[in-house]
């Protein structure tokens, strides 16, 4: 956090992912000694796999309130170079080529984030807002969208993932894009060899991930907690 005056203060402990996210962070500013690694503590369900459809194709892209964020959708291009609404037309725009190369009906599916107002693109499609998270991500062939953390989850689930990041300016902010572990479409020219390419990779999870994927997150986050609490109360 930064006070009005130029000066930082940061919390007691910093948790990340992995070694590479505790590089990003020192490199950022926050000082080495803080910061825990303690993996993936969103772990979903999984791996699940969708139900197997040799004629269908569920595609899933996981909107994002980007305008509403960056106020408004000129703001929003202006500080990251495109809105929800565009990554979902770089999408779209290929979906019947996409059909077509990999032999299935395609059913896009468009699950809005919970802050952003509803919109309605032209494109058929189905609109998944009630269903839950895991749901979504479990029924999914291939998971699209931009830098959210469904998206991750997806990653963990052993999905496909491609973040569309259209006219993308400044950094990629998909931690896992960054590290080549998902892929990422910054040009309409891009779209379809993406979507192609994802589509036939098997839904495993990235080996190099390591302690970041093997399900105990949450126990290591627990214990840094747990002596953390314990040290402030003998400190008393």
């Amino acid at each position: 956090f930064t006070h009005m005056d130029g000066s930082q203060v940061f919390p007691d402990m910093v948790v990340t992912i992995d070694e590479t996210a505790r590089l990003e962070m020192v490199e950022a500013g926050v000082p080495d000694s803080l910061i825990e690694i303690v993996g993936f503590t969103r772990l979903p369900p999984g791996p699940a796999h969708p139900a197997t459809d040799n004629d269908h194709f569920t595609l899933l892209f996981i909107s994002q309130a980007l305008s509403q964020i960056y106020g408004g959708e000129d703001a929003s291009r202006k500080r990251i170079g495109y809105t929800q609404k565009d990554a979902f037309d770089f999408l779209a725009m290929e979906i019947e080529n996409f059909s077509a190369s990999i032999g299935k009906k395609v059913e896009l599916w468009l699950r809005h984030h919970p802050k952003e107002d509803v919109w309605i693109p032209d494109t058929p499609h189905t609109v998944v807002n009630s269903l839950p998270v895991d749901t979504c991500l479990a029924q999914a062939n291939l998971v699209t969208g931009m830098t959210g953390s469904m998206l991750i989850d997806a990653l963990f689930m052993g999905r496909p993932v491609v973040s569309f990041q259209p006219n993308m300016i400044g950094h990629d902010r998909l931690m896992p894009s960054r590290q080549g572990h998902v892929m990422r479409v910054n040009s309409p020219d891009e779209t379809l060899a993406a979507l192609i390419k994802a589509a036939g990779q098997p839904p495993t999870l990235p080996e190099t991930l390591g302690l970041a994927a093997d399900g105990k997150g949450i126990e290591r986050f627990c214990v840094h907690i747990k002596s953390m609490l314990k040290q402030s109360f003998h400190q008393k």
